[in-house]
């Protein structure tokens, strides 16, 4: 019975006018207010995300900038051609490295290549163009993200 009052309930609330708020009409749990579409802005960082507490500044050591990056290059759909093409490349050069030796020169010489591609006018999309800027140091810490509802 609870089912069936819900679902007149929802179809119902499609005749409301749109200030009126129902369950259909709220925005998402983890919406802060921004636009999660926007084109210009690189798959990553698309998703739905609340940060809670209060923040501080910090700067990011070395080996986390270097991981920062890694995890950025590895999680943005946008850029997969490009890690593609890097593979591929090296598998010409050295048709006989295993695969964890192509991630490991991957995961070392990746971002020079794909800056080097940057710079040399090869790849046009401004999204991937503004990732040649690198990861700032400084970073906004909180004690909490939900991401996703969790």
């Amino acid at each position: 019975m609870r089912a069936v009052t819900e679902e007149m309930s929802n179809i119902c609330s499609m005749y409301f006018e749109s200030e009126i708020r129902t369950r259909r009409t709220q925005p998402p749990r983890n919406d802060d207010g921004g636009d999660s579409n926007v084109s210009d802005r690189l798959s990553i960082f698309k998703c739905p995300r609340r940060a809670f507490g209060y923040s501080s500044t910090r700067t990011l050591e070395d080996r986390e900038l270097v991981a920062t990056e890694i995890y950025i290059f590895m999680n943005c759909a946008e850029l997969d051609p490009y890690i593609k093409e890097f593979e591929s490349d090296i598998l010409q050069q050295n048709p006989h490295l295993t695969d964890v030796q192509v991630e490991k020169k991957w995961e070392k010489s990746f971002a020079t290549w794909l800056r080097y591609r940057v710079e040399q006018d090869f790849i046009t999309d401004p999204r991937v163009q503004e990732i040649n800027y690198g990861t700032s140091k400084i970073v906004l810490v909180y004690p909490g993200n939900i991401v996703n509802g969790y």
